[in-house]
């Protein structure tokens, strides 16, 4: 396979892998278990969608090469021969558009916009009920279809590509892996990021189409790995699965930011900030944290760091409530800033809400980016964060629809008396609980898969700004 669209010769004898997923971003899990990969001498592709954004996020290794795929479902396809028909679109294959939500109105496609130019008349009116009702019929074939043109699409290039290994990313990312590995007669490692058919977006027939297959295919994987205990006994329940338990612990921070999170959030210099950072999407329990601000003690301000289209929302709670004062949006920062940012923060807020058993049993990157940068956290009651916060002696516990016991629990952190032995507690657990110390059941999955891994080398040090920016508030 030629450069840049896969991976190198195979006269280079390194091990070839071919990793399948449909992720906008090379972030958090699936680019720790690349940068593994890579590290372990492999030449990697991978196959996902184009999500218009900087994919690789500044990995930028030679061996690491991406396929972005443009599947195709039924509902795009419709409004594309639609457009043909009316003599007025192109009869090249239409770009990728967002994934509807299923819940919201239908909206005018550029198909209606056209019908609404043609003469009036009972003909017109027949035929956008007909191309109306249509669209209502596909939309919740949309995603499941949408799968399957990429499942197909991703099956090819991952055969041509001839890879040692095949790995693949939840749900999206499992068929085609599947069936390149059958066809190639290669292992195949599967790795949930998440219990990936109870997330909130997906419809219930979706996840009855779905869950069956999922089964077969967790079934016939050489390996499967999974981010907590608590979705690997679910997964074995379920299915009579077992896998790996390879938790989303953060690497090590190595240098300083080269801003405090109080400088990006245009805060003094002696404010005590409550950080999240992750996503702005419903059932993150960001309201509730939104609504907690007015009651946080003096001098102590709440950043929300990232990004989301739930944003809009959030600020239209935070200007009702009339909390601007107390709270701080700041956009999201490349990865290689992250951790070295966060340890400026005096505490952490993992907010989840229970709204679906995904949810519940969620174990979030950002647990183990605080604690890795030292910094204690108040987390929702839900069953692996307590678990954490426990055993890690690290923070608190609020209910997680309740703003006063948010407020309560960030007080008790906060508290002069106990705060600087809580960070030290999360000091502590974070080294205990780093991904250089967890990566390695990774590659001894990995390495059990085929005889041609080199002797895996130390983890990739992240690149780390230099600047020092001093020692992190506290309270």
């Amino acid at each position: 396979m030629t450069a840049p669209e896969g991976p190198a010769a195979a006269g280079a004898r390194r091990p070839r892998v071919v990793v399948v997923a449909m992720k906008p971003q090379l972030r958090g899990r699936i680019r720790r278990n690349v940068q593994t990969l890579l590290d372990m001498g492999a030449e990697v592709l991978v196959v996902t969608v184009d999500g218009g954004k900087d994919f690789r996020q500044g990995l930028d290794d030679p061996r690491l090469h991406v396929r972005f795929e443009q599947p195709l479902s039924v509902l795009t396809g419709f409004n594309h021969a639609l457009r043909l028909a009316l003599g007025r679109g192109s009869a090249r294959r239409p770009a990728l558009p967002p994934p509807p939500d299923p819940t919201a109105p239908v909206p005018a496609q550029p198909a209606l916009q056209l019908l609404a130019r043609l003469p009036l008349g009972a003909a017109r009116r027949a035929r956008r009920d007909l191309i109306r009702g249509t669209r209502r019929v596909l939309l919740p074939w949309h995603r499941v279809s949408l799968w399957a043109d990429f499942w197909r699409r991703s099956a090819l290039t991952a055969v041509r590509a001839k890879p040692d290994l095949v790995v693949s990313s939840d749900v999206p990312g499992i068929v085609g892996a599947a069936i390149a590995a059958r066809r190639l007669g290669v292992k195949h490692l599967h790795d949930c990021h998440e219990l990936y058919l109870e997330s909130t977006h997906l419809l219930p027939v979706e996840k009855r189409l779905l869950a069956p297959l999922e089964k077969r295919l967790m079934l016939g994987a050489d390996t499967v790995t999974c981010v907590n205990q608590s979705i690997a006994d679910e997964y074995r329940a379920r299915y009579g699965v077992d896998s790996v338990v390879v938790r989303n612990c953060a690497p090590r921070p190595r240098g300083t930011a080269r801003l405090d999170i109080r400088q990006l959030a245009g805060l003094p210099d002696d404010e005590l900030v409550v950080l999240y950072q992750g996503g702005f999407a419903p059932g993150r329990g960001l309201d509730v944290v939104v609504r907690a601000a007015a009651g946080l003690p003096a001098r102590t301000s709440l950043v929300l760091l990232g990004d989301g289209h739930h944003r809009a929302e959030l600020e239209r709670l935070v200007e009702e409530l009339g909390v601007g004062h107390r709270l701080r949006f700041v956009a999201a920062v490349p990865p290689a800033d992250l951790l070295p940012l966060t340890a400026t923060a005096t505490v952490g807020v993992v907010p989840y809400q229970p709204v679906s058993l995904n949810n519940r049993l969620a174990l979030p990157n950002k647990v183990f980016e605080y604690t890795g940068a030292g910094v204690p956290l108040v987390v929702a009651d839900a069953p692996e964060l307590r678990r954490v916060v426990t055993e890690g002696a690290c923070g608190e516990v609020y209910d997680p629809y309740d703003p006063d016991s948010l407020v309560s629990a960030l007080a008790r952190v906060l508290d002069p008396a106990g705060y600087d032995r809580t960070r030290a507690a999360a000091a502590a657990y974070g080294r205990d609980n780093c991904w250089e110390v967890e990566r390695e059941k990774l590659v001894s999955a990995l390495t059990g898969l085929s005889p041609l891994w080199p002797s895996a080398p130390e983890p990739s040090a992240p690149t780390q700004p230099a600047a020092a920016a001093g020692e992190p508030r506290r309270a």
